[in-house]
């Protein structure tokens, strides 16, 4: 009870909510992020996924200090679920908030990191049918996309009409530039400000889209070695907790640098290591995408416009960081921001790591524009090649065959627009201005999608 009411001191002074620790590392940073995940809070069970440090804590009090202008500070309950351990105590935690404040009308509550708590859905699933959860907005949030999906379908018919599940991911470049408040926004043709977008642009591939990187960058001009060493002890954390091995983990994600945006299969990525088992390759890679740490396409059936699941795919790191922090675990890089600031200027390197910020950004862009429940961006973006392998093409929308080329270099050769005899729609994403078809990389990542 102790506990319950240290992590709620609003309901004894409504005005705690300002010294919260979250808020007040906001107010501190000199970035401005508080993303409209969901439109309106009406009764029933909410999911929040992303990876650990994308402030998916600092929402929840975010939106509790909003609600605290107009709900009654008793109808509003937080809780860290570090703290439990069964879902039972799950169970006896609400129950003593409802025994201790009696609230009336329609309660919130806000259960943070339930990815903790084994079989959590069974303790919301026993409130909610002894009619505990009447008139109540139950918020929950996990860094584990799979333990999450699996559990909510164990709720089916509990969680209310509408889209019920939203994702925290790291921000795009368009969100770096709304964080930082960048006057570039503002600016009625940013083609005239290409100059000024590309050197932004720059910043963002050395901090990636999480927000206390980027407020680190724009205090200091340089991010510092803890923060790479967190993100690197949460990827190692959360496998562990998963049963993956360091071991195979990180043999399996060095195979993942050495193959980076080619084409390859579980017996491609076998290579080079001691696992044998395509499936052992295939569990890891997913246990990753589970931890949002990569995402990865699959090739796309050109007659069905399906994803060719059997064959190969291309496999990304989620943002930028998450590759730079992954990196150094892998090798034991010690300088980490000058290493990766001086590997920004090898062409090849940074084709790489542009190429993966735009599939970042049209999978969180498909993601924030679908209505579906379970929206999953792999059912939606591929990447193509003909049978003789003679054209690629990055990636390929599945709702308005939208093709894309990267093509970050300082010429474009003809071969670039061989993709038009298949693809109307083909636009080239480039370094520069370049013309009709083209868009400069930056300039598209900016503009609202």
């Amino acid at each position: 009870m102790e506990e319950l009411t240290r992590l709620n001191p609003w309901w004894k002074n409504k005005q705690a909510i300002e010294d919260d620790f979250h808020l007040t590392k906001v107010k501190q940073a000199i970035i401005n992020w508080h993303p409209r995940l969901i439109p309106k809070l009406i009764p029933g069970i909410y999911s929040i996924r992303g990876p650990r440090q994308i402030g998916k804590t600092t929402w929840l009090k975010q939106t509790i200090k909003e609600l605290l202008r107009s709900v009654s500070p008793e109808n509003i309950m937080f809780f860290n679920c570090d703290l439990l351990h069964s879902n039972e105590n799950i169970v006896k935690t609400i129950r003593a908030y409802l025994e201790l404040l009696h609230p009336t009308g329609i309660k919130y509550i806000f259960l943070d990191e339930v990815s903790y708590v084994p079989d959590w859905q069974l303790g919301v699933k026993h409130l909610y049918d002894c009619g505990e959860l009447k008139d109540t907005v139950l918020v929950i949030t996990g860094s584990y996309s799979i333990d999450i999906k699996k559990a909510f379908e164990k709720l089916p018919g509990r969680l209310g009409e509408g889209k019920r599940h939203y994702k925290l991911l790291p921000l795009t470049f368009r969100e770096y530039l709304s964080a930082i408040n960048s006057p570039l926004l503002e600016k009625k043709n940013l083609k005239l400000y290409l100059e000024e977008l590309n050197q932004e642009f720059k910043s963002y591939l050395l901090t990636g889209g999480f927000p206390a990187v980027i407020d680190c960058y724009k205090k200091n001009g340089f991010i510092d070695e803890s923060l790479y060493e967190t993100y690197k002890n949460w990827i190692i954390g959360d496998l562990e907790k998963w049963g993956k091995s360091e071991r195979n983990s990180k043999q399996i994600f060095k195979r993942i640098f050495e193959t980076y945006t080619s084409e390859v299969n579980w017996d491609t990525l076998s290579g080079g290591t001691d696992i044998k088992s395509h499936t052992t390759i295939k569990e890891y890679v997913s246990s990753f995408e589970d931890i949002f740490a990569v995402e990865f396409v699959h090739k796309m059936d050109y007659n069905q416009k399906i994803p060719d699941y059997p064959k190969s795919k291309k496999i990304y790191f989620s943002d930028p960081f998450i590759y730079y922090s992954v990196w150094k675990w892998c090798f034991g890089e010690e300088n980490c921001f000058n290493f990766f600031k001086e590997q920004l200027q090898n062409q090849l390197f940074l084709s790489k790591i542009v190429e993966g910020v735009v599939l970042n950004h049209l999978a969180k862009c498909l993601e924030l524009n679908s209505n579906l429940d379970r929206f999953d961006y792999k059912d939606a973006i591929f990447y193509w090649r003909n049978r003789t392998n003679s054209v690629e093409l990055d990636f390929v929308l599945k709702h308005d065959m939208q093709a894309f080329e990267v093509k970050w270099s300082e010429q474009l050769r003809s071969e670039s627009f061989a993709g038009r005899e298949y693809f109307d729609k083909l636009l080239l994403l480039t370094k520069h201005l370049e013309g009709k078809g083209t868009e400069p990389i930056s300039l598209f990542l900016a503009e609202k999608k």
